[in-house]
């Protein structure tokens, strides 16, 4: 390859003709996924997909691709080694007496953020409370109202996460206190034959109980020991010189305290303790009163402590939290390569769900080299990591460069930036703050084949913007804050015109290059396919406009130097503010050159405009040269 790239081409449908890859648009999709077969498997519809597999991050990707693209695909699983996790839980914005809590029990097994808002407040455990839910911190997915009834605990089944509405810290207290005295209650009832209240001590129920109780967790373990001695107890009869009849509250109030202590076993949580506490409570106090078993009741050995309350909830109380997705090893990640290179399987793609480090390079290098050895051909698109927690954009942009300065492969698009990413199912949609990776799948998946590769960059990348709802950047924008346009990542940004200041657009092209000068050529691309997509940005802005053409023809004509000197200054203006920091001669006088021969529209009398950037990099490569066309007004 010369040392000057040159980037020139006929006009023909208004896009530079850089070939697409000998691609198809099959796609597989790589990562962490629940309840289905590690064997590549190929998919039709998110219905097949939800059938065969519960959750997990490329379940996500796949089913949001499925239904965009309306093509199927490809699933393949990838084994966990690194389960999901919750960060910190965020209660700032919640006044309840309740303690909102993860259930680490319950493991994470996609990347969510979970937003609970209460609409209506109650007692916890109290029919009343109402409230939205959704694992995207509530941007469109909470749209249903939901009503918690006598539950404690909110569960999100789409990222298998929950949180648990806790008892306050004061009534924890209470309701040890209560066990305790219950314990202490029942061991003396067993030995009371005060009054033939038993017509003798039973010396054995008793044996069992655990010790006294300090926290929740020793609580519910204290309350099936007393749940089994006093199962014990309620059965021993006349024929054991205890109970003048067997205990007729055997049966029926020892029934609601087996469901409820058995509850508290299986989640552990405050609340359920509490439940069960009053469920035993109730049904010693029964046995307590019952004179068929006793010949007198025993009003003695009663439990007289306070009874712990819940805690509430307050309408426009929120409780917030997000989760890590599971990740895989690179051992895993290469046994997936081998199950899929060994099947009979050939996309073009290979999206790999969740994030990606340089660690993790080699492993899907040699994957690909082994597909290809199969004769397999195909590219790896991956996102990397987003910023960590104090990490200035600033440092990140260096960071994230100096990370992968080593790792380069025509093969592999990494994925850099974050901002907001909209998935659907088919029947839910949310809006997420990740990376756009699925997206440029998504985007690939849906190319016709003979369309060109620049013709693709210049687009808007659907379900995807770095921009908030009001306008205001909230992930990485490649305009404002260059420094990862090397060959190793794929950028968003967002063109300097204010008419699409909201939609972020994909910075790249899939071009195949030289190996021995691939980086040049690469920075060389896009820094022309960003300028290409400014000045194609401002040709929006200029559609409906009229312009002093003579035709020549039914599809031809001739633009006037008036309106080439009007043009001119449009087009060059983009380019001088937002690419000093990558051209050297950014104010040269043949900068932009507009053709004034154009190509009419016989149905619109719109016309293509020929234009020629010209430019200096700030790079050892000479000049470039750019040719194209753009869209204007009648």
């Amino acid at each position: 390859m010369s040392d000057t790239p040159t980037f020139s081409a006929e006009v023909a449908t208004g896009f530079p003709a850089v070939p697409l890859p000998e691609y198809d648009q099959t796609a597989a999709v790589f990562g962490c996924a629940y309840g289905g077969t590690y064997e590549p498997r190929p998919w039709g519809s998110s219905d097949d997909v939800a059938a065969e597999f519960t959750s997990g991050p490329a379940i996500r990707d796949a089913r949001h691709l499925v239904v965009r693209t309306s093509l199927g695909l490809i699933v393949q699983r990838v084994e966990e080694s690194t389960p999901g996790s919750y960060n910190a839980i965020v209660n700032s914005a919640f006044t309840g007496t309740a303690i909102p809590t993860v259930v680490s029990s319950v493991v994470p097994r996609d990347e969510g953020e979970v937003y609970i808002r209460f609409v209506t407040g109650a007692d916890v455990g109290v029919t009343g409370a109402t409230y939205y839910v959704s694992d995207d911190n509530g941007r469109i997915g909470a749209t249903d109202l939901y009503r918690l009834g006598t539950a404690s605990r909110i569960t999100l089944s789409g990222i298998n996460a929950a949180i648990d509405l806790e008892p306050p810290a004061a009534q924890i207290t209470v309701h040890v206190t209560r066990t305790n005295e219950l314990r202490t209650e029942v061991i003396a009832h067993f030995a009371f034959t005060t009054g033939t209240v038993h017509t003798s001590a039973d010396t054995t129920s008793d044996d069992a109980i655990a010790s006294a109780c300090t926290n929740v967790a020793t609580s519910i373990s204290l309350m099936a020991t007393l749940l089994a001695a006093l199962v014990l107890h309620f059965a021993r009869g006349s024929g054991q010189s205890i109970h003048i009849n067997v205990a007729g509250d055997n049966t029926t109030s020892l029934a609601a305290a087996t469901t409820a202590v058995a509850a508290a076993v299986a989640s552990g949580s405050g609340q359920d303790a509490i439940k069960a506490l009053a469920a035993l409570t109730a049904a010693y106090a029964l046995h307590l009163a019952n004179t068929t078993a006793h010949t007198i009741a025993d009003a003695t050995n009663v439990v007289t402590s306070p009874v712990p309350t819940t805690g509430t909830v307050v309408a426009g109380d929120i409780i917030r939290v997000s989760t890590v997705a599971p990740a895989w090893s690179n051992t895993f990640l290469a046994d997936a390569f081998d199950n899929y290179g060994n099947s009979n399987h050939d996309a073009s793609i290979i999206l790999i769900s969740g994030r990606i480090l340089p660690a993790n390079f080699a492993t899907i290098v040699t994957g690909l080299n082994a597909l290809e050895g199969k004769g397999k051909r195909c590219v790896v698109i991956a996102q990397a990591r987003k910023r960590a927690d104090g990490e200035t954009e600033a440092q990140w942009r260096a960071a994230l460069d100096s990370e992968w300065a080593e790792y380069l492969d025509y093969r592999v698009a990494v994925c850099a930036g974050d901002g907001l990413a909209t998935f659907t199912d088919g029947t839910l949609n949310g809006q997420y703050a990740r990376g756009f990776s699925t997206q440029a799948v998504r985007r690939l998946m849906s190319i016709d084949r003979f369309r060109t590769a620049w013709e693709v960059a210049l687009g808007r990348l659907e379900d995807f913007t770095i921009s908030d709802a009001n306008g205001i950047v909230i992930g990485h924008d490649e305009a404002t804050s260059p420094g990862l346009k090397a060959s190793k990542f794929w950028t968003v940004y967002r063109p300097s015109s204010s008419l699409v200041g909201r939609v972020a657009f994909l910075n790249f092209d899939i071009t195949r290059f030289n190996p021995q000068d691939r980086v040049r050529s690469v920075r060389v691309n896009r820094i022309t396919n960003r300028m290409i997509a400014e000045i194609q940005a401002v040709g929006l802005s200029l559609l409906g406009k009229t312009y002093d053409v003579k035709r020549t023809g039914a599809t031809s004509g001739t633009l006037a130097q008036s309106a080439v000197d009007a043009i001119r200054p449009k087009f060059e203006q983009p380019i001088q503010n937002g690419f000093q920091a990558d051209i050297s001669d950014w104010n040269a006088s043949d900068l932009i050159v507009i053709g004034q021969t154009v190509v009419i529209d016989p149905d619109t009398d719109a016309f293509d405009l020929v234009v020629t950037i010209n430019y200096t990099p700030k790079l050892p490569v000479g000049r470039v040269r750019a040719t194209f066309a753009v869209r204007l007004g009648v």
